[in-house]
């Protein structure tokens, strides 16, 4: 029986405790003797050597471990184990080589050079909103989820771009994690969403728009504006953002797009609006202008086709700068990263480099397998080109009419009680674009600086007399109007009030309609974007 007991109390400290030294500066020097010992059996001739070295899955994990440490710093993660959930979570990441090797890819800078100079750090601060993550959400765990725990913990909201719009104070990490796992999972952001590395989706979930701002902008552009989802160009929207000083103050991104602004207001709403529906996006900075660039999973639209990484609304890739890096060695570092077999040896030659002892005889071979690796990264071919829409950087164009469109419904009838016209009963279009609505049916779109846009609907009116007309309509903008003619005879002037670009009925307006058959006109001024579901008449 004591026997028994004994096995027992060793096989639950196998299991329990033995994972996680007790003693991690003393684990950091054992985890360097241990490397630099397998290392002198290898040439590292090239990266099939390296491979060889990591081939025993507990000297992978012993090389991600020594990385861990060192970033960290073996003292600072001694610290930070003392409380109990922290102490947890570092049990776990101790032991999953995936997570830890996801993790310290991820908190790799971006730049080519920066990774070269090998100067960075994770601070403890970073674990402990990881942790925080781990603790809430088991499913942070594993899969999808845990690579957006990562990236929320390595960038949160607030620490990434900032712009007109933002939260003040920022989103709480937790509640952001959580926000974009529910709208993956309610399957609101584009498919690619599920494909990012940990680095993508920090690009994501680092917006500084708030919870609220980020899911009333895909309800939004799936209402006013659903032809923008199409292969991820929800960034067309910036064209939405009237050029000019706005009239209010931003207190939040509903007042960017219906107050406009210049190339600063712009480029913030680009960033969130790709990153609402699940895109990576940056601001970028150009001589006396700002824009935004974005990944796209349809590399082959405009602008700069080829690329998976887009800069809009402004000049090339050579004029900009992203976080610090000129727009070519962005470019060089995300394809770098775009290729994560390659980019995982590259990181794995520099961690065994740091790892091993400084005088060790393999360094001098790792030192020239790097620098080869390096060479045939920076050997990557990028497109530059301009923006696709760089007419519209410092001022806004007018919009060319849609070509006029015929069609031959049939006449609604219009008598006692109410009828309902859909958008999608014209039976003429002028400079205005009929589309889906992703709530099914039609609607009708006047653009934004088109003058006289129009939509013509038959009716036949079995009773003459007095009607109340409500139109649902969308729009994000303050004093817009609708012109409402019968037969050729304006009748009214209708209203349609900022319904931050959701579906809403306007103020009921009379009109008198005589007998028989009629047309109805709904005519647009020169304004801003209106989108047109249904017209309703009421009998008086």
């Amino acid at each position: 029986m004591k026997a028994l007991s004994l096995l027992l109390v060793l096989l639950a400290t196998s299991l329990g405790g033995a994972g996680l030294p007790a003693d991690l500066v003393a684990e950091q020097a054992r985890l360097q003797a241990q490397l630099t010992a397998r290392a002198a059996g290898f040439g590292f001739a090239d990266v099939a050597d390296l491979r060889k070295f990591d081939a025993a899955p507990d000297v992978a994990l012993a090389l991600s471990r020594q990385q861990l440490l060192r970033k960290v710093g073996a003292p600072a993660l001694q610290a930070f184990r003392q409380e109990a959930s922290p102490a947890a979570f570092l049990a776990w990441l101790w032991e999953d080589a995936t997570a830890l090797n996801l993790f310290l890819e991820a908190a790799t800078p971006l730049g080519l050079n920066q990774g070269d100079e090998d100067k960075w750090s994770v601070k403890t601060e970073t674990l402990a909103r990881w942790a925080r993550l781990w603790q809430a959400d088991p499913d942070s765990r594993r899969g999808l989820p845990l690579r957006l725990a990562m990236a929320t913990a390595l960038l949160p909201p607030g620490e990434g771009n900032h712009g007109a719009g933002q939260q003040v104070p920022p989103p709480d990490p937790l509640g952001r994690y959580l926000h974009f796992k529910q709208a993956y999972l309610a399957k609101e952001l584009y498919p690619s969403f599920e494909r990012h590395s940990v680095w993508e989706y920090m690009q994501v979930v680092s917006s500084p728009a708030s919870d609220a701002d980020l899911a009333w902008t895909r309800r939004m552009v799936n209402t006013w504006r659903p032809d923008l989802r199409a292969k991820e160009m929800v960034v067309k929207t910036v064209s939405e953002v009237k050029y000019g000083n706005s009239p209010h103050p931003y207190g939040d991104y509903k007042d960017v797009l219906d107050g406009g602004g210049k190339c600063g207001p712009r480029s913030s709403w680009g960033v969130m609006v790709c990153q609402a529906f699940g895109l990576p996006a940056v601001g970028v900075a150009q001589p006396g202008h700002a824009c935004v660039a974005f990944k796209t999973a349809f590399p082959e639209t405009q602008p700069q086709p080829g690329n998976i990484w887009k800069v809009d609304y402004g000049a090339g890739w050579e004029k900009s700068r992203i976080n610090g890096l000129s727009g070519p060695d962005f470019l060089q570092a995300v394809a770098a990263r775009s290729r994560a077999a390659e980019f995982t040896q590259v990181e794995r030659t520099r961690w065994l480099g740091a790892a091993v002892a400084p005088a060790a005889p393999a360094q001098v071979a790792l030192k020239a397998l790097l620098v080869a690796q390096m060479a045939e990264v920076r050997r990557a071919k990028v497109v530059f080109g301009v923006g696709d829409n760089a007419a519209e950087a410092e001022k806004e164009p007018p919009t060319k009419a849609a070509a006029p469109v015929v069609a031959k419904p049939a006449p609604v009838v219009v008598g006692a009680g109410a009828a309902t016209l859909p958008a999608a009963g014209f039976s003429k279009l002028g400079g205005a674009r009929s589309h889906e609505s992703i709530d099914g049916g039609r609607q009708v779109y006047f653009e934004k600086n088109a003058a006289n846009t129009w939509a013509e609907f038959p009716v036949e009116v079995a009773r003459p007399g007095k009607y109340l007309i409500v139109l649902r309509a969308a729009t994000p903008n303050t004093s817009q109007t609708v012109d409402l003619a019968v037969s050729g005879q304006k009748v009214a002037t209708l209203a349609v009030p900022n319904s931050q670009g959701l579906w809403a009925d306007t103020p009921a307006v009379e009109v008198e309609l005589p007998a028989g058959p009629q047309v109805l006109r709904l005519t647009v001024p020169s304004q801003r974007g209106l989108a047109l579901k249904q017209i309703e008449l009421r009998a008086r």
